[in-house]
């Protein structure tokens, strides 16, 4: 065979293989896409702070944004403006709570609170701050203490789900280098999808997204 004909049956054989690889990150992105929709799905319709200590990792985010830095474990309180968002949103804090709910309308900024009474510790400093950094940044970024606490709670939640769905390429990557598989990774990647609290793990203020 000269060497022209060995070119020619070299490139449907390249030809073939850029395809499948195309079409594996396509299926990637796909499945990514997939959890985004699915986590701001959840992030829609879950009412206010009732994720697994959501208005923990809400505070976190809020003293951030406030300017208020990273204390030391057991020095951090729970802020008024939380308390004064959870009261709002129809729950209570240690008791407190509001008689009288708002219009979303008319609920506070995210750094207003009225003169609750009782502040508890806020644990979730004992956790690294990057995830908590990170989402203060995005929502000072977007309007910070000018964005009402749902408006503020509503992007956090959005970077939760973003996060969460960035993850679908290392499980995809992980399935694939233990099996060898691409076919075998993307099963991985969609398998998660299954487990109901994936995605719904990020639709709230939760730092597990970006671990």
């Amino acid at each position: 065979m000269g060497e022209r004909g060995l070119i020619m049956s070299i490139k449907p054989h390249r030809g073939g293989a850029e395809t499948r690889s195309s079409a594996y990150h396509v299926a990637i992105a796909a499945l990514s896409l997939l959890t985004l929709a699915f986590s701001l799905l959840w992030a829609v319709v879950m009412p206010p702070f009732t994720g697994p200590d959501e208005y923990a990792h809400y505070n976190s985010v809020t003293r951030l944004v406030a300017g208020d830095g990273w204390p030391r474990p057991y020095d951090a309180r729970i802020e008024k403006s939380t308390i004064q968002a959870v009261a709002e949103s129809g729950g209570s804090y240690l008791d407190q709570r509001l008689e009288v709910l708002p219009d979303p309308a008319d609920r506070a900024l995210l750094l207003q609170g009225d003169d609750w009474e009782r502040q508890a510790r806020d644990q979730m400093v004992q956790h690294p701050p990057l995830y908590y950094g990170a989402v203060a940044a995005v929502v000072w970024a977007a309007g910070g203490e000018e964005l009402r606490w749902d408006q503020a709670q509503m992007i956090m939640r959005s970077m939760s789900a973003l996060m969460l769905a960035c993850s679908i390429p290392f499980v995809v990557g992980i399935a694939r280098r233990v099996t060898s598989s691409r076919v075998a990774g993307l099963v991985g990647g969609a398998a998660v999808l299954l487990v109901p609290y994936f995605t719904n793990s990020g639709g709230f203020v939760n730092n597990d997204n970006l671990l």
